[in-house]
């Protein structure tokens, strides 16, 4: 190749590496232009407080102040919250049409996120998302409906998830007779970030040929002294004292739920044989639950008994 070339071929390689840095530059400038209109989109859809029906407030008396419309129902309100997603929401009945836009909701910015005020026939809702993680305490005085956030591992040294729908409220009082507060709302990720001692899912199936309690277990993250494979053990010593050893059976799982817990953890299945003639479905499952739960709650209790005496 001649001198001259060469000097054509570098001439067009410095221009085409030009070219090239300067579409890299705008088009680097157009993400940086477009992305922090997206985010803000996206954090608005989170974030965004509707301050027509909502007032700010320092949370001295409580974190959320609700005036109660006068509906005169037995239950004018219901609460539900949920651990896992970090929302409470509340259900009022016959509140007039525009009733939050003239009586506004009064809350603590620190630990909610978002308000969304839903206007319905006959019940209406008020439902926040939270920050973090709180235990919820509830007061009514007056014609106000007082809430008042607390972090659990602030209010209790002793902190079990139960996870599913079968945990009757007479076993979560039976804990927390002991010190013990379970918490029925959330799920493996709530339980790893409260950093709680202990995960217990448990589900019901009807219908069986006969009772028999299966326990599943994943030992795979260590924990020194007890891990999940020990509280299934002592789970399965407890149950085989009402149903029998031949009823229990405790198996290890790869199921990614257990896995991802970071303290002792497993899933209880309960087979429910079909009920006496005459009982009610419904009852029988609601006696099944709260027989199974008071005898988790009793190998939980003696499980940290012993963690006492070992201090």
């Amino acid at each position: 190749m001649t001198e001259k070339g060469e000097k054509v071929l570098v001439f067009g390689a410095v221009v085409f590496l030009a070219l090239a840095l300067v579409t890299m530059f705008y088009a680097r400038k157009s993400f940086e232009n477009e992305s922090p209109d997206e985010k803000d989109e996206a954090d608005l859809a989170v974030e965004s407080i509707q301050e027509e029906y909502f007032v700010a407030i320092e949370g001295k008396e409580a974190d959320i102040m609700i005036p109660l419309p006068d509906s005169g129902a037995d239950e004018p309100f219901r609460i539900e919250e949920s651990l896992k997603d970090k929302t409470l929401e509340i259900f009022l009945q016959d509140a007039e049409e525009d009733y939050y836009y003239q009586h506004k909701v009064q809350g603590n910015e620190r630990k909610i996120s978002q308000v969304r005020y839903q206007q319905g026939n006959k019940e209406s809702s008020l439902k926040f998302t939270l920050k973090d993680i709180y235990i919820t305490d509830v007061q009514v005085k007056g014609e106000t409906l007082y809430i008042t956030f607390e972090e659990p591992a602030r209010q209790w040294d002793r902190l079990v998830v139960l996870e599913g729908d079968c945990w009757e409220e007479a076993v979560t009082d039976q804990l927390e007779k002991q010190k013990i507060m379970g918490l029925v709302s959330g799920d493996v990720h709530t339980a790893n970030e409260l950093r709680t001692d202990f995960y217990l899912f448990m589900s019901v199936e009807t219908a069986a040929e006969k009772e028999h309690i299966t326990i599943y277990y994943n030992d795979d993250y260590f924990i020194p002294e007890f891990d999940s494979r020990n509280l299934a053990e002592l789970l399965e010593a407890e149950f085989a004292e009402r149903y029998g050893e031949q009823n229990v059976t405790v198996e290890k799982t790869e199921e990614g739920r257990l896995g991802e817990a970071m303290m002792p953890a497993v899933r209880i299945v309960c087979r429910m044989s079909a009920p006496d003639e005459g009982v009610p479905r419904d009852e029988a499952i609601e006696s099944f639950n709260q027989e199974n739960g008071m005898l988790i709650a009793e190998a939980l209790i003696k499980r940290y008994q012993e963690m006492e005496e070992k201090q």
